[in-house]
C-alpha cells in the first residue's frame, strides 16, 4: 500500500507551530494560558493590565493615514511613545505618552503634540468570575503648537475605562469607555479677502469653548500559540471641534476598525520585545479612509527580582 503523499496539514503547520512555540512539551508542563504570554499590548484600545512589580514597558507607534477626500493629505505619520511604570505595586501605574507628528506637504508642519500624564489603578484583578478593571484618568498638557495645528493650546482630563476577560486560554475580549474634556479652547480662525482683495479678516481668533469628547471601544485578541496574536479592535469617539472658518462648535464622529497581528520575541536577559502591524480602516466620513500601524513594545525588569 503506497505511503499518503505529504500535505500542508501534515507537514507545513506541524513546522510553523515547533517554530512558533519551540518548547511545547515545557510549556505544556507549565499550563500557561497562550493569551498570557502577551499581555498588555493592544494598539488602539487599552487592555486592563497594570505594569508588575519592578517591570518597565516602552511602547511606539508609528501610524499613517490616508484621506481620499483631501486633496494633497498633509497628515503624514504620527509617532508615539509611551512608558509606563508601576508606582510600589500593581495596584498603582503612571505612565506619560508624548505623540509627534511628521507631516509633508505644503501646509504640513512638523512638531510635537499635546503630552498625556496618566494614572491608572488596578481596581479588579481578572479571575475566573471577575474580569480586570484598571480605570485611567489622564492630565492632558498644551504642549502643541496650536497654530500649526499639533495641539489645542487649552490643559485638559481624560477619563478612560478598560475592562478586560479572559474567555478561553487562545480567546480575549476587551471593551474601553472614556471622556474627554478641554475648557476655553480658541482657534486662529481664516483670513478673509473681498472680491477686490482686501483683508477683511486677519489674524483673527474664535470665541473659547468648552471641547467635549467622547470614545467607546473594543477588542477581541486571538492566540493561536504563545507569541503570535491576532487582534480585531475598533474604536468610536464623539468629539467637539472648532470650525476655522466660522469659529462654531462642531461635531465630528470617527469611527475605525482595526485587524492586525502581534509577535514576541523574549531573549535570554529576559528582555521581551513585541512587534505589531495592524490595518486601520475608516467606517465614517471624520476617519481617515485607511492606514498602516506599526507597533513596538520592549519591556524589562528595572529591579533585581530576589
Amino acid at each position: 500500500m503506497p505511503l499518503p503523499f505529504p500535505t500542508f496539514r501534515t507537514i507545513l503547520l506541524p513546522a510553523i507551530a515547533v517554530f512558533l512555540n519551540p518548547n511545547p512539551i515545557l510549556q505544556a508542563e507549565e499550563k500557561e494560558r497562550n493569551i498570557d504570554a502577551i499581555s498588555d499590548n493592544a494598539f488602539i484600545i487599552e487592555e486592563a493590565y497594570n505594569q508588575e512589580p519592578g517591570v518597565v514597558q516602552h511602547i511606539t507607534t508609528l501610524t499613517r493615514g490616508v484621506d481620499l477626500a483631501v486633496e494633497n493629505d498633509a497628515r503624514s505619520w504620527n509617532y508615539t511613545f509611551t512608558q509606563e511604570w508601576p508606582l510600589w505595586s500593581q495596584d498603582h501605574q503612571f505612565s506619560y505618552t508624548v505623540p509627534y507628528a511628521f507631516r509633508t506637504g505644503t501646509d504640513g508642519n512638523n512638531g510635537p503634540q499635546d503630552v498625556l500624564l496618566n494614572y491608572r489603578y488596578q481596581l479588579l484583578m481578572e479571575s475566573d468570575r471577575q474580569p480586570a478593571i484598571s480605570p485611567r484618568l489622564s492630565a492632558i498638557l498644551p504642549t502643541g503648537n496650536q497654530n500649526d495645528g499639533l495641539g489645542s493650546d487649552a490643559a485638559g482630563f481624560q477619563l478612560n475605562l478598560p475592562v478586560s476577560k479572559t474567555v478561553t486560554d487562545e480567546l480575549r475580549v476587551h471593551f474601553n469607555a472614556g471622556a474627554t474634556y478641554l475648557p476655553d479652547v480658541r482657534v486662529r480662525l481664516s483670513d478673509t479677502f473681498s472680491d477686490e482683495g482686501l483683508i477683511l479678516r486677519q489674524n483673527a481668533f474664535s470665541v473659547r469653548h468648552d471641547l467635549i469628547g467622547y470614545n467607546l471601544g473594543a477588542g477581541v485578541h486571538y492566540a493561536p500559540f504563545p507569541k503570535l496574536h491576532f487582534l480585531l479592535e475598533g474604536t468610536t469617539t464623539w468629539d467637539h471641534a472648532i470650525n476655522g472658518d466660522s469659529g462654531t462648535r462642531e461635531e465630528t464622529f470617527s469611527g475605525i476598525i482595526l485587524p492586525g497581528l502581534r509577535y514576541a520575541v523574549d531573549t535570554p536577559g529576559g528582555v521581551q520585545i513585541v512587534l505589531g502591524l495592524g490595518a486601520p480602516i475608516g467606517l465614517t466620513r471624520d476617519a481617515a479612509d485607511y492606514g498602516v500601524l506599526f507597533y513596538l513594545s520592549v519591556e524589562h525588569d528595572f529591579v533585581e527580582k530576589k
